[in-house]
């Protein structure tokens, strides 16, 4: 399951943008196997800088491994929130680059 899988990150530090508390974006494996999450990103606001650029996007492969009859299974390689995370900060850091 996808837990607040669309979502806007309106509060912000230098050069980080952050979801409100409660309302971050995780994902739970129920089942061992391979995921390939994809992040869609698009601003709200023009970009001074790069008025055409408007949507970045970036995926990664997940590997869950355990008995998925169990108490659910463990991630292996990149955690979920953890990898998650860094593709939200790579397809920010692209954005600003453009």
């Amino acid at each position: 399951t996808i837990k607040h899988p669309r979502g806007s990150a309106t509060l912000s530090t230098p050069y980080n943008y952050h979801y409100k508390m409660g309302r971050r974006v995780e994902f739970s494996p129920d089942q061992a196997g391979s995921y390939v999450i994809k992040v869609n990103a698009k601003l709200v606001f023009t970009d001074d800088l790069y008025p055409d650029k408007q949507l970045a996007s970036a995926q990664f492969t997940l590997t869950s491994e355990g008995d998925s009859a169990a108490a659910g299974c463990s991630t292996a390689g990149t955690g979920s929130l953890v990898g998650l995370w860094l593709m939200l900060g790579l397809a920010w850091a692209i954005r600003r680059r453009r």
